[in-house]
């Protein structure tokens, strides 16, 4: 405190007039010193958008010095499967998928996907077929339909909703090795228009080879396979398949089994899959405890295998092989004694 502020002795009115004014000032002073304890102001929200992102802008580097945009394949090579029941596995099934990527910062969109089938060997054209529009995907709210490979520079065609284009079509296979060829028409974002082409070798799935049981006797009432004795079945049966998988190297994941008894009539618990270990052993044991095959239906057995890839969407035809079954009344069973 100033010592001219603090003095006892009676204040002349100068004195007393400095005095006044200079706690005026430091009240002033004090009131108009920044609060330590101020709050920031908040900043304004960005506003919320709605609908689909703007598409990029062309780069300035324009046009690019390389191809901007390639396409692959998953799978590649692609194998193709057939569906139908044993004997009649005549529908030709493939799982593709065409993915169109931009190599760079260049982005457009797909208007012309040009698709031709050719036989391997031949030559022959199995299919050529051309597809033309926009290839947009359905999104949720707010981006409900966009163009993926305009905003965001990839886009698989088989996701793509098209009036005509379907990329798992089969395109008229035989059977036999085939080559397809893609050619893919882009506009990119400055109205230049751009090919990008590849090809894709189309493999059919081989089947199976059944090993055993092929052209032998399978027991009836058999007790290897644990079963208690039933008063009408006896033991049951016990079935032990093996087979030697397709050549090549194929991601196989499963193997399903259908099983018929002489009368062409589909055993149960068949169709049946198998897991690892089996999967990979190419084996499979099955005990049925309650069951037995009735007197007329032992001759002229069969079982069949074939190869599932991945989920079982694509499978191999069938492997066949035929067996016997032990006569019902020479094999003990109960239910066919006199």
């Amino acid at each position: 405190m100033n010592e001219w502020c603090q003095s006892h002795r009676p204040m002349r009115p100068p004195t007393r007039a400095r005095c006044l004014l200079a706690l005026l000032l430091g009240s002033i002073s004090h009131n108009c010193s920044p609060s330590s304890t101020s709050t920031p102001v908040p900043p304004t929200p960005a506003p919320v958008v709605f609908g689909c992102p703007p598409a990029p802008s062309t780069p300035a580097a324009y046009p690019p010095p390389s191809a901007p945009f390639a396409i692959t394949f998953n799978p590649d090579p692609l194998w193709v499967g057939l569906a139908g029941p044993v004997g009649g596995r005549d529908t030709v099934v493939i799982q593709l998928d065409i993915n169109v990527d931009a190599t760079g910062a260049l982005h457009g969109s797909i208007t012309k996907v040009h698709r031709v089938l050719r036989d391997r060997d031949t030559g022959q054209i199995l299919a050529d077929v051309l597809d033309s529009g926009s290839f947009p995907y359905f999104g949720g709210t707010p981006c409900r339909v966009y163009d993926p490979l305009l905003l965001y520079g990839h886009e698989n065609l088989t996701q793509a909703n098209s009036s005509s284009f379907r990329a798992n079509d089969p395109l008229g296979f035989q059977r036999r090795a085939a080559i397809l060829s893609v050619d893919v028409t882009i506009v990119d974002t400055s109205g230049g228009t751009w090919t990008a082409s590849k090809s894709v070798a189309w493999e059919l799935v081989p089947a199976p080879t059944p090993r055993s049981p092929v052209n032998t006797t399978v027991r009836q009432n058999d007790p290897a396979g644990g079963c208690a004795f039933d008063s009408l079945h006896g033991y049951g049966l016990v079935l032990d398949f093996s087979w030697d998988p397709p050549p090549g190297d194929l991601p196989i994941t499963h193997y399903g089994l259908d099983v018929f008894d002489g009368a062409e009539r589909l055993m149960s618990p068949f169709p049946s899959l198998t897991s690892d270990p089996d999967t990979a052993a190419h084996r499979k044991r099955i005990v049925l405890c309650n069951a037995h095959i009735d007197a007329g239906a032992e001759r002229g057995a069969k079982w069949a295998v074939t190869a599932c890839l991945g989920s079982c969407v694509v499978e191999s035809d069938f492997g066949v092989a035929r067996f016997d079954f032990q006569s019902c009344r020479d094999a003990g069973v109960p239910a066919c004694q006199p």
